[in-house]
C-alpha cells in the first residue's frame, strides 16, 4: 500500500509545539505568599519584629475564599524563633482561585496589621497566560480530531486487511503522544476538565489505537502470508 508521511509530520510538529511553548509563569508580587495545589495544607507565614526582638504575638483575623466567603476567623499564629506561622488545613484549600489573608501583630503597645494573598490551582503551578491556554486548547482539539481520523483510517484498512507495520507504528506513537500531551497539560495548563477528558481519551485509544491496530496488523500479516503461500 502507499503510505503518506504527512501523519508523521503532523505529530512531530505537534510535539515540537508542546515542548517549545513559552510556558513561563507570571510574576508573583511581594504581597503574595505563592501558589499551592488544591486540597493540600498551606503554611501561612508572617514576619514581625521591633529593633531587638520578635513581636509578642500575631493573629489571623480572617482567611477569605475566592468567592468572598470566610474560611477561618480569629486564630492565633504560632511563634517561632524567626517568624510566626499557621497551618491552614487542606479542607480549606479545595476551591480554585485567590485567597486573602488578613491579620495583626502585637509589638508592645503598638499593633501592626498585615494583609496578603495566595493562589490555589489544580496542579500547584501559576496559571498560564491566556495565549498559552488558547494554544493548548487548539492543540488538544487538533489532536482529538487527528485521533478520530486515525480511527477511521484503521477501520478502512482493517476491512481491506492491508494494515502494515507503518500503520501500526504511527498508531502506537500517537497513543504515547497522547500520554505526553496529558502530562504537559496537567503540569502547565492545570485544567481539570481537559485533564479528565484526556484520561478518558487514553482509555479509549488504548483499544482503538493499540489493541485494534495490533489485531489488524497480525491478521493482515497472516492473510498476506497465506496469500503468498497459495501463489
Amino acid at each position: 500500500m502507499v503510505f503518506s508521511s504527512k501523519p508523521w509530520k503532523v505529530f512531530i510538529f505537534f510535539m515540537f509545539l508542546l515542548v517549545v511553548l513559552p510556558l513561563t509563569v507570571a510574576y508573583i508580587p511581594s504581597e503574595s505568599l505563592g501558589v499551592f495545589k488544591s486540597g493540600e495544607n498551606v503554611e501561612l507565614l508572617q514576619l514581625c519584629s521591633n529593633e531587638t526582638s520578635l513581636c509578642d504575638s500575631c493573629n489571623i483575623s480572617s482567611v477569605v475564599y475566592p468567592n468572598s466567603s470566610t474560611a477561618i476567623t480569629n486564630v492565633a499564629m504560632n511563634k517561632r524563633e524567626g517568624d510566626f506561622n499557621y497551618i491552614l488545613n487542606s479542607n480549606y484549600t479545595k476551591e480554585i482561585g485567590r485567597y486573602s489573608v488578613n491579620g495583626f501583630c502585637n509589638a508592645g503597645s503598638s499593633v501592626r496589621v498585615f494583609s496578603y494573598f495566595f493562589d490555589v490551582t489544580t496542579n500547584g503551578n501559576e496559571k498560564p497566560d491566556g495565549i498559552v491556554i488558547v494554544i493548548f486548547i487548539l492543540l488538544f482539539t487538533v489532536f482529538v480530531v487527528g485521533l478520530l481520523g486515525l480511527l477511521l483510517y484503521n477501520i478502512f484498512h482493517l476491512i481491506q486487511w492491508d494494515f502494515d507495520a507503518k500503520d501500526l507504528t504511527i498508531n502506537i506513537s500517537a497513543y504515547f503522544a497522547l500520554f505526553v500531551t496529558y502530562i504537559l497539560g496537567k503540569e502547565y495548563l492545570g485544567n481539570s476538565f481537559i485533564d479528565g477528558f484526556l484520561v478518558w481519551m487514553i482509555g479509549v485509544t488504548a483499544t482503538t489505537n493499540v489493541v485494534l491496530p495490533i489485531i489488524a496488523f497480525f491478521i493482515s500479516y497472516v492473510k498476506g502470508g497465506l496469500g503468498f503461500n497459495e501463489k
